[in-house]
């Protein structure tokens, strides 16, 4: 096959899109695929090196300031629209490629209208089927099992179904990252929602950790990574260690990835606790300039902790989760969310009641008695999750896309 894949976000090597683009396109390419990646033009050489992709998108909805004012939002919300499509139309011109696909990996409202337009333009049937692939969850599960859509997402929804009834949108598919998020869109949109699974390659000789049972200290380290923000509930976490018992404390170090503080819904800062990191053996780690630096850490990790605020995560896939299953390390992880059904299949791990300090100190009790239990049974769903989380399984499902056309 021939793919093209767009992603603005792909600037530099913070956040997911670098490794993520990395192992999809360079394992799509290994399985003998054409994979022609289009990123922000301003983005570093050595990420377009690394990923084989090309800087050529003219704008980022990640490195533009969003507007208050209602009218004005909508304004840059056409801009933006705008640029994608005329990127990708001189794109369509300039390559000497007839793609079968063009995989758009992180779509927002800032890239919906433009796909759509894309699909009912003749000068832009070269660029194949178009897939429009949501990471982020438009709302969130209630209790009694339905969801809220917030207000401000209704602009969202009124695109999606405008698209929808379009002719052109039989060239268009919109397609999720986990089964859960494939069923809200359906709510959300009134239509179907294929599901792509998230690519994730991790070295080999952390894929295998948990059969050697490599043991890096006379303690377990428990390790939370990723972006500091008020959804991966790194404040819950501190609160949580702090109610620890004392006799734990001989047991058990932890390694946070604190990159910046971020303001809770009181209007305090949640920022790293020095005192508590003094008393408990907690090291703050900044961001990573590149993934060897992480998986570095991944491999010095025992158990994963992702205290995640369940709003946020009830059906939002978590990278770090596909990671410490494809490494056989057990996680912490809260309960009604996604990674509830993940770890029925994938890794293994305690689960915790979500936003709840007392409970998650519990479930770091638990994982630490239980340590070599949970790892023997995730490093015997690493098969598992190396074939569900791999570019085959995304191509798998790119061609039932085709097959069904």
């Amino acid at each position: 096959m021939k793919i093209l894949i767009v992603e603005e976000g792909l600037d530099t090597y913070h956040g997911h899109y670098f490794q993520y683009l990395k192992d999809l396109a360079g394992e799509a390419r290994q399985l003998g695929h054409h994979i022609d990646v289009l990123g922000y033009r301003d983005m570093l050489p050595c990420v377009a090196e690394k990923v084989g992709s090309v800087p050529w998108l003219r704008k980022s909805v990640r490195r533009s300031r969003l507007a208050r004012n209602i009218i004005y939002r909508i304004y840059q919300v056409i801009l933006h629209n705008q640029s994608i499509y005329t990127d990708l139309t001189k794109w369509a011109c300039h390559s000497p490629y007839s793609y079968d696909f063009t995989i758009f990996t992180s779509v927002r409202l800032e890239q919906l209208l433009a796909i759509g337009a894309l699909a009912h333009c003749e000068r832009t049937n070269r660029l194949g089927k178009l897939i429009a692939l949501f990471i982020d969850a438009p709302g969130h599960l209630k209790p009694n099992g339905g969801y809220h859509f917030p207000l401000s997402s209704m602009l969202l929804r009124h695109s999606l179904r405008l698209i929808s009834i379009l002719p052109s949108s039989k060239r268009i598919s919109f397609a999720a990252e986990s089964k859960q998020m494939v069923r809200q869109f359906k709510a959300f949109s009134g239509f179907g929602f294929i599901q792509l699974p998230h690519v994730t390659i991790i070295p080999d000789a952390l894929v295998w950790r948990g059969h050697i049972g490599v043991n890096h200290s006379s303690k377990l380290r428990l390790g939370a990574f990723g972006f500091s923000r008020y959804d991966k509930g790194f404040d819950i976490l501190q609160d949580a260690i702090s109610l620890l018992p004392r006799s734990s404390q001989h047991h058990v170090e932890y390694v946070i990835q604190w990159i910046d503080a971020y303001r809770l819904p009181s209007g305090s800062v949640a920022k790293p606790d020095f005192d508590l990191a003094r008393q408990f053996g907690i090291q703050f780690i900044s961001s990573f300039n590149d993934s060897h630096e992480y998986y570095a850490w991944l491999s010095k990790t025992d158990v994963v902790v992702l205290p995640y605020r369940k709003a946020f995560y009830s059906d939002r896939m978590s990278r770090v989760a596909v990671d410490a299953a494809l490494a056989g390390i057990p996680t912490i992880f809260p309960k009604e969310t996604w990674l509830d059904e993940f770890h029925g299949v994938y890794g293994s791990g305690v689960s915790f009641v979500a936003e709840d300090p007392v409970s998650l100190s519990s479930a770091i009790v638990e994982v630490i008695r239980d340590h070599h239990l949970h790892t023997m049974i995730a490093s015997r769903r690493i098969d598992a999750a190396r074939r569900a989380f791999s570019a085959e399984a995304f191509l798998s499902a790119l061609r039932t896309i085709e097959e069904g056309d």
